[in-house]
């Protein structure tokens, strides 16, 4: 669960270059201390009363302040019935919601305007797929929507992931080379790149809308973090 979402980008993915910025409202706006993601185990029972994980529900759900240019993507992505690709990043650490999904925005006039975004995907427990993933992923570790611990660095280094924060740092840390950042524009194609000894910080350019791994052929625990935060996690 991350309940501190502080900024959280929703990506049109009919029109890959349409990205809504989103600020969370912390306080003063009704429902707004349940903002946030949220994932919840669906059930079977089986032999001997035994309880199987079948199904993770993902919630997202903010309130943000009412901007019509961001208010104006979001109408574009609800009115086309079009899915939509989210990021966002909280003290607690990323979300990568990487299952296109449909979203729904309703206004709230109460003491401020207001708009309530919600999204919902079911999705397998786990990594699938090829390359591995998760439908979502929450965590320190950005790359771990991926499974890191199977994949090979070159398959890694070729997938881009929805990060559209330009100016916010971030650290790139693991073992067996140098490691960094392929910073892409909505075309995913590379604006530019910086490697270097782990841990290797970089501040996310003008323009980014993907970042991708970048570094040397065989990197063990991959990590790409927050700034300072270089401890592997999956």
């Amino acid at each position: 669960m991350l309940n501190l979402l502080s900024k959280v980008a929703v990506q049109n993915q009919n029109t890959p270059s349409s990205i809504a910025q989103l600020s969370n409202i912390m306080e003063g706006v009704d429902g707004a201390e349940t903002f946030g993601y949220n994932v919840e185990a669906e059930t079977v029972q089986v032999e001997d009363n035994q309880t199987l994980q079948h199904a993770h529900v993902h919630t997202f759900d903010i309130r943000c302040i009412e901007d019509s240019a961001n208010s104006a993507i979001l109408d574009a992505i609800v009115a086309g019935n079009h899915k939509a690709k989210i990021s966002g990043f909280s003290p607690d650490g990323f979300l990568i919601w990487d299952d296109p999904s449909l979203i729904v925005r309703n206004k709230q006039y109460d003491n401020i305007f207001a708009s309530a975004v919600l999204a919902t995907v079911k999705s397998t427990p786990n990594f699938r797929g090829t390359p591995a993933k998760r439908a979502v992923h929450a965590g320190k570790n950005l790359l771990a929507v991926y499974d890191v611990t199977t994949i090979t660095t070159a398959t890694l280094k070729s997938q881009s992931i929805l990060f559209p924060f330009p100016g916010m740092e971030l650290t790139a840390s693991g073992s067996g080379g140098d490691v960094g950042f392929s910073f892409r524009d909505a075309d995913d194609d590379e604006i530019s790149s910086s490697t270097g000894t782990s841990p290797h910080t970089a501040t996310i350019p003008a323009n980014t809308v993907y970042i991708r791994f970048a570094g040397g052929t065989t990197i063990t625990n991959p990590m790409i973090g927050m700034k300072g935060i270089t401890t592997f996690e999956l």
